[in-house]
């Protein structure tokens, strides 16, 4: 059993206020667990309005699997216009 855990730095451009951020987070907080099937949490810079941190866990019996759903979720937030990755941090326990 492996488990990989994915940090993202994200800037948020076209957001004004923490209300607009979160809205913008949560659509694309829900859909990573829907379409990925794993945990993400909002873990740092709550407070700044075009900033974020994900934390983003998954766990799979392989790690080529871990690896490649890894890719497919940084992919899968770079496709998305309302937000840009700054930096991208994986962690394999």
């Amino acid at each position: 059993m492996s488990i990989a855990y994915l940090q993202l730095s994200l800037f948020i451009p076209g957001t004004q206020t923490l209300k607009d951020k979160r809205q913008v987070l949560q659509s694309m907080m829900k859909r990573l667990r829907n379409k990925f099937n794993l945990a993400v949490a909002e873990i740092d810079a709550q407070d700044l309005y075009q900033r974020t941190e994900l934390g983003i866990v998954t766990i799979n019996t392989s790690s080529h699997e871990l690896q490649r759903t890894l890719d497919y979720v940084v992919s899968f937030v770079e496709s998305n216009p309302d937000m840009q990755i700054m930096e991208v941090k994986v962690e394999y326990l």
